[in-house]
């Protein structure tokens, strides 16, 4: 994980480990194969993973936010999957509408930068088109951890109050502290 030695800066690491890129080349070294259809429902499986193991971890993120008012950033390594998880998760506790949220997903397609130690790990390994795939979010990606939240929690609302703990007091709390007022 990245490491910032700033003194002024707290730390806090939370432990999510989708490997993909290393499985992806370690399949392709020992001589397997991978279609674009097969990385698509990779990355599926790893959004679901997200609810299904991860819960307790972006729980902790959330309550991080409630606990200290001081400005947060939050990331992971190749800044796209489980920080995009944990924006939409933020953002639904905000009262986002999921149309937004899933525009400003996407726009990470536009904004993204590879991450140079993924990208030389990659290189001559993985074959394009499966990199395309790997390096870009899609929607089914994070319709496939919604589509999980529905069947598991029956809903969004459900999910943060029960799996998440935020409750009414929890959201509004959250929504006085990054909400501005509509002007």
């Amino acid at each position: 994980h990245l490491n910032y030695d700033w003194p002024q800066l707290q730390q806090h690491h939370l432990c999510i480990e989708p490997t993909l890129v290393q499985e992806a080349v370690a399949l392709f070294r020992s001589g397997g194969q991978l279609s674009v259809a097969d990385t698509v429902a990779l990355m599926q499986e790893t959004y679901r993973s997200f609810v299904r193991e991860y819960t307790p971890t972006f729980a902790q993120l959330l309550t991080l936010l409630l606990e200290d008012d001081r400005p947060l950033v939050f990331h992971c390594t190749a800044g796209k999957d489980r920080t995009g998880w944990a924006a939409a998760l933020l953002l639904h506790a905000l009262g986002v509408q999921r149309t937004q949220i899933e525009h400003d997903y996407l726009l990470t397609n536009q904004l993204y930068q590879r991450p140079p130690a993924l990208v030389a790990q990659a290189a001559g390994h993985i074959p394009h088109e499966v990199l395309q795939v790997l390096w870009t979010v899609q929607l089914p990606f994070l319709d496939s951890a919604y589509a999980l939240v529905e069947r598991e929690y029956g809903g969004m609302d459900a999910y943060l109050r029960d799996a998440l703990g935020l409750h009414a007091n929890a959201l509004q709390e959250l929504r006085a502290r990054y909400l501005e007022p509509a002007a």
